[in-house]
């Protein structure tokens, strides 16, 4: 399975986001993860060990860079705490 996490805005929302990628590594360690950024927090996700692939959007992104990025993670549930 591969999971998306949707967080295109502030660094802080990241980091408070990232022990969510943790936990599901934890739950399912076989599955994928990946985080959908904006080039302000990407640098983040990347460093973390839980994450799997990093897709950056640019700032401000519009709704059709949102919508554009999650159609090319091709993920199976997508989150958007």
């Amino acid at each position: 399975m591969r999971f998306l996490i949707v967080r295109p805005d502030r660094l802080g929302d990241m980091i408070l986001t990232l022990p969510m990628a943790a936990a599901l590594r934890q739950a399912r360690p076989e599955d994928e993860i990946v985080v959908l950024a904006s080039e302000y927090n990407a640098a983040l996700a990347e460093i973390c060990p839980d994450v799997d692939e990093v897709i950056i959007i640019p700032r401000p992104a519009t709704r059709s860079d949102i919508v554009g990025a999650m159609r090319r993670a091709n993920a199976d549930v997508a989150f958007f705490p």
